[in-house]
């Protein structure tokens, strides 16, 4: 940490992680963690075929209208989602038919018989109509008795109504969900601190800045390996919110790591407590324990629904753009700039104050890109050559240019030399 004025004479940066700047550890993009997914639940025959199914229908409609787009993580599991609660959605109704096929990956009962739940029906009834209490001679009907029959008999009409509908593939969707997840932990697990020594130029930033907040939308706990490995002092938050329910930071950290999309480490927890309200819950988990693997990670996962009022995700939002508000300069890592929600708030602070900029680390950026990058682009040309431009773009890995990146941020390095545009 240095507390020269040269430090302080330099532009303040933030930085924004996503599915890009984990590339380099050897965590798949979203595209090929579509693969990689498949390829872990093959022991599930079932699961893999229905995946299978809703990826290719998906592909096809994209195909069919011609956008351009492709199917990857996020899609699949936007889909599930949608799929396992598509009977309760206000459109439903309007939806005459659903995919042909879906129905065919459900489970169907209907040839079970009935008959046999009928099965002990008469010996129900003629113990409960041969009752006789003790200490009488003469035999008479039960009516408390009469419930043992009955009951079966409720039971066995309610058997035979629900097999009379349409099988649903809802339960195969719900497991399709929790094998995902479940593989999903087993591709964000690292535990070789080597792979992710590549992202030091963000702790060197941290210390020489004297505090540096990243913002990231992976799940994944790279930046907090190189951290403990580098032994330096972070943050996220989480510990002090499931506490108290509130984002509060316990001390000044050099590194302050906002999570907004949930962390492979956070689980959903169901539990209710004796004397207050139902709440979504959360709890940590031990990273570095194969059993947490069967948990439900507190992520938020798929293209719609990002922004979630339960867990601390709002908080963390509003965290972020609070921390934003100090910062010159956005560093923007591997980000497609594909989340509305996130768009706003870089455009928010773009727009508030004269002068800011962002810089773009990846290898494969878009052209022309979505719409907001589309504007930041034409907002170049109306800056002198000699001044800093508002939108840069580093062609590189987070691997190779994150330190280019960061000295482009700063100032101290021309975009020419270092393969930006």
């Amino acid at each position: 940490m240095t507390d020269g004025t040269e430090t302080d004479r330099l532009p303040r940066i933030a930085v924004l992680l996503g599915a890009g700047a984990s590339c380099d550890a050897g965590i798949p993009t979203s595209i090929a963690m579509t693969d990689a997914i498949l390829e872990n639940v093959a022991h599930y025959p079932i699961v893999h075929r229905l995946l299978d199914f809703i990826r290719f229908t998906l592909a096809a409609d994209v195909a069919a209208r011609g956008t351009g787009e492709v199917v990857d993580v996020e899609r699949l599991f936007a889909a599930v989602e949608l799929l396992i609660d598509r009977r309760d959605q206000p459109w439903s109704p309007f939806v005459s038919t659903w995919v042909q096929g879906l129905e065919s990956f459900a489970t169907d009962n209907r040839s079970q018989p009935v008959s046999r739940d009928l099965s002990g029906l008469d010996k129900a009834v003629e113990s409960a109509g041969n009752y006789q209490p003790p200490g009488r001679g003469v035999s008479r009907f039960n009516l408390h008795g009469i419930y043992a029959p009955s009951k079966v008999v409720g039971d066995a009409i309610e058997k035979a109504l629900r097999l009379s509908r349409n099988p649903d593939v809802g339960s195969q969707l719900k497991l399709a969900r929790t094998v995902m997840l479940t593989s999903l932990f087993e591709i964000l697990h690292i535990t070789d601190t080597d792979r992710v020594a590549y992202l030091s130029p963000l702790v060197d930033l941290a210390e020489e800045q004297g505090s540096l907040t990243v913002a990231t939308l992976n799940y994944d706990r790279s930046v907090e390996i190189l951290a403990g490995e580098r032994g330096v002092g972070f943050e996220t938050g989480i510990d002090r919110w499931l506490a108290r329910r509130r984002l509060r930071w316990e001390q000044e950290q050099p590194l302050r790591l906002l999570k907004l999309h949930g962390s492979i480490d956070w689980a959903i927890d169901d539990r209710v407590e004796a004397g207050k309200l139902p709440m979504a819950g959360i709890k940590k988990l031990d990273p570095d324990k194969p059993s947490d693997a069967s948990e439900r990670p507190a992520i938020v996962f798929g293209e719609a629904g990002k922004l979630r009022a339960e867990g601390p995700y709002l908080e963390l939002l509003l965290a972020w753009s609070q921390q934003l508000e100090e910062a010159d300069v956005l560093l923007a890592v591997g980000y497609s700039f594909r989340d509305p929600h996130v768009n706003e708030i870089l455009a928010r602070w773009f727009n508030a104050v004269e002068g800011r900029r962002v810089i773009v680390l990846d290898p494969s950026h878009p052209t022309p890109g979505p719409r907001f990058v589309q504007q930041l682009a034409r907002l170049n040309p109306h800056i002198p050559d000699d001044q800093p431009q508002p939108f840069s773009v580093v062609s590189n890995t987070a691997k190779e240019g994150l330190a280019v990146a960061i000295n482009i941020a700063r100032g101290t390095w021309k975009p020419e030399t270092a393969d930006a545009r």
